[in-house]
């Protein structure tokens, strides 16, 4: 009787399809045996939610999670809240082959993520990129302005639908321009590596301020999106003078658009 309620118990276990996961503190001895690791033992679901504590909390950031290749193969949905190094990110992401939809979340510097990683991991990683070809929505939330070119540069995500970045501004400037990077075209750039130009439908932009140049070159390179969302981003309702009778032509099959707290201006577009 004992055996069969065992059984019953692993079957149920094994039946789940959702997993969220959220840590409060990190140690070296959540490391030193593989086949002990807590994620050794997790049922095969296909949504998982995983929290980890800022590498301020644990004892090293150096540390890794032992997440089996096959747990990672059969995830649809995942998201991922990690200051750690990003090697661990982006070596996790290489096995998710079957992932339609990702939200992470990177929470350090450029110097702090450089600092962490070998350059030629980087390199190997770069040259053969992180190829999630069923992704259908990613959203990489809370990054900073200076490691966008971070969080989009090794993802090849050629089905992508949804893109939805949200910014986080505390302690920096709201500049397009960071660091001689210009955020727009790093974005397109993105857009145009991973071959989703054709297949983009929604973007959202959330908290960096952007002018009227920055808005027509967003546009002109996500042509084919049909609802695009800007929360926190115009300057002011002047950006949109910039455009002019152009908008028609630059996203010629947007039928929604959404400006969320926009600096009002008296005028909308005064003239001069």
């Amino acid at each position: 009787m004992r055996q069969n309620s065992s059984q019953t118990e692993l079957r149920a276990w094994n039946n789940l399809q959702w997993l969220d996961l959220t840590f409060s503190s990190w140690g070296k001895k959540e490391e030193d045996n593989p086949k002990d690791s807590i994620f050794r033992h997790l049922p095969l679901v296909t949504t998982f939610a995983l929290e980890l504590p800022s590498y301020c909390n644990g004892e090293d950031c150096s540390l890794v999670f032992h997440l089996s290749p096959n747990f990672l193969c059969n995830l649809t949905h995942l998201t991922l809240w990690c200051d750690w190094d990003k090697s661990k990110i982006m070596g996790t992401l290489q096995h998710c082959m079957n992932l339609e939809s990702l939200k992470l979340d990177f929470c350090s510097t450029l110097e702090e993520y450089l600092a962490q990683t070998p350059s030629t991991w980087l390199d190997a990683l770069q040259s053969s990129g992180i190829h999630l070809v069923k992704l259908r929505r990613m959203d990489p939330v809370g990054i900073l302005q200076d490691t966008v070119e971070i969080a989009l540069r090794y993802i090849k995500a050629s089905a992508l639908e949804e893109l939805d970045l949200d910014f986080e501004s505390e302690g920096q400037g709201r500049g397009s321009i960071v660091g001689g990077m210009w955020l727009p075209e790093e974005i397109g750039g993105f857009v145009k590596m991973s071959g989703c130009v054709k297949t983009l439908r929604k973007l959202q932009i959330h908290c960096l301020s952007m002018d009227g140049e920055d808005l027509t070159n967003t546009f002109v390179q996500m042509p084919n999106t049909v609802h695009d969302i800007f929360d926190d981003v115009l300057e002011s309702s002047k950006a949109f003078c910039h455009l002019g009778g152009r908008f028609c032509n630059l996203v010629p099959r947007l039928t929604k658009l959404e400006l969320l707290h926009v600096q009002p201006y008296p005028y909308f577009c005064a003239e001069d």
